[in-house]
């Protein structure tokens, strides 16, 4: 690399998992979504706030969006919050 030149966020953790051995977590391989559950994975993101998600909650945000939930995707929204929670608390 030419002296002065800036390296780019992936080169430099590229340089660090080589001079370290471990891997940064940006660097770890994404699996894209199936366009099949992207919905769900956009309806996360509308619900997820500063606490668990619960029922009442998701029961309040469906009604207010109008939008009309099955069992097994409230059962994935909750799954996927606890998911969340698990990585961000360490429990």
């Amino acid at each position: 690399m030419p002296k002065g030149a800036r390296l780019t966020r992936k080169q430099a953790l590229k340089q660090v998992w080589k001079t370290t051995g471990h891997k940064p977590a940006e660097l770890a391989e994404q699996v894209a979504l199936p366009d099949e559950l992207a919905y769900l994975w956009q309806w996360y993101l509308e619900l997820k706030s500063d606490k668990p998600i619960n029922f009442t909650e998701i029961y309040h945000w469906s009604s207010l969006t109008r939008k009309h939930l099955r069992s097994w995707e409230v059962d994935l929204l909750r799954s996927i919050d606890r998911i969340y929670w698990s990585v961000m608390h360490g429990n």
